[in-house]
């Protein structure tokens, strides 16, 4: 597990802003660098006090991952299911897409 000065250590909102603009997308980018750790989509649910949905959430995700902004750390099992944990892409993740 990365600690908080590693986990957002070569992000630049300079680069994602023109590509993640909606206020939730900036939300979880600023919930993420202030956590420092990895949030499933039910962590933002509860994090936001349940607005928007869990499914705007998961609008919000999919974007944030198809423009690379975000990256899936790894996988949870949450009461039997299946939950991607997201972080912060990193610029190696970038390059690992672009290949």
């Amino acid at each position: 597990m990365e600690n908080e000065a590693e986990a957002g250590g070569d992000f630049s909102w300079d680069e994602i802003e023109p590509r993640a603009i909606h206020p939730v997308q900036v939300q979880m980018i600023e919930a993420l660098l202030y956590i420092g750790r990895p949030l499933t989509v039910a962590d933002f649910f509860r994090l936001f006090d349940g607005k928007p949905s869990t499914m705007a959430l998961l609008h919000h995700v999919e974007r944030l991952i198809r423009v690379g902004v975000l990256a899936v750390d790894g996988w949870e099992r949450i009461r039997g299911a299946k939950v991607r944990l997201l972080r912060l892409a990193r610029r190696s993740d970038q390059q690992n897409v672009d290949a």
